[in-house]
């Protein structure tokens, strides 16, 4: 459950500071954040329940760009802005196209896929702005985060297993980076490690031939907060800290709605 903690001083105090803007979403921007909220639900919900969702989500929106701004990731946003934004960018995309330029992501975007694109580098701008600017009165609450879920903090930093292919045995040491990349690109073989006991054999076939991975060992993370203490804050920020920032700002600065 998310907290509000009764009094807060620092960044979170001055965030809490930022009150009194008010926006009003057209019907245009409200069919438009329909959408998203269509998109994303397992079932169809009734009219007045839709309504509720998207109400909610312009809101979120709304916060998510008016603390954008605030912090200096972005200007000032509305509508109109980012639907002259999406044309600027694809005008931009295709002269680099035509130059014979890279063009990373998409070559056109929607104005769905623009929305979507902005929407997600605000929204780890401000996570990487809570971390790195973390004071005291958040670095008790990573502490406090970590005490309550020190067991998820347990994980397999190295995991060392022998490789049998092509009658060529080989020792492999897997640090965390090299398991998260097996997860996309060889997720069978990710699995098994991310599972596996001690002693455990998996074997499937690669490129025609037996592959045969046997278990070695297994490093697990160090315990305690002194050795988890930035994964402890990168989790808080993620699961609650973030959510609960932008209800705040959501909530001291509400939007309104046309009415017709």
């Amino acid at each position: 459950m998310l907290r509000k903690p009764a009094k807060s001083t620092g960044i979170l105090g001055d965030i809490n500071g930022y009150q009194g803007y008010t926006r009003v979403i057209s019907r245009e921007e409200y069919e438009f954040y329909q959408y998203f909220v269509e998109r994303d639900l397992p079932e169809k919900v009734s009219e007045e329940e839709l309504e509720r969702l998207v109400h909610e989500y312009a809101g979120k929106v709304n916060a998510v760009f008016y603390l954008g701004n605030r912090l200096g990731f972005c200007e000032p946003y509305s509508f109109e802005v980012l639907e002259l934004r999406v044309e600027q960018e694809n005008i931009k995309r295709q002269l680099m196209l035509e130059r014979g330029e890279v063009v990373y992501g998409l070559e056109e975007f929607s104005k769905e896929t623009y929305f979507q694109y902005i929407m997600d580098n605000l929204q780890a701008d401000i996570q990487g702005y809570l971390e790195s600017h973390a004071d005291e009165e958040i670095l008790k609450r990573a502490k406090e985060y970590y005490d309550a879920h020190e067991e998820d903090f347990i994980y397999r930093k190295e995991v060392h297993y022998e490789q049998s292919l092509d009658g060529i045995t080989e020792k492999v040491i897997a640090d965390v980076d090299m398991l998260s990349f097996l997860g996309k690109a060889d997720m069978g073989l990710a699995d098994f490690l991310g599972i596996a006991k001690v002693g455990d054999v998996y074997e499937d076939d690669k490129d025609g031939q037996v592959r045969r991975i046997v278990l070695k060992d297994i490093v697990y993370s160090e315990k305690g907060y002194e050795h988890n203490a930035d994964l402890a804050l990168y989790r808080l920020v993620q699961n609650e800290l973030y959510d609960e920032v932008i209800k705040t700002v959501e909530k001291n600065n509400p939007v309104q709605f046309e009415t017709n």
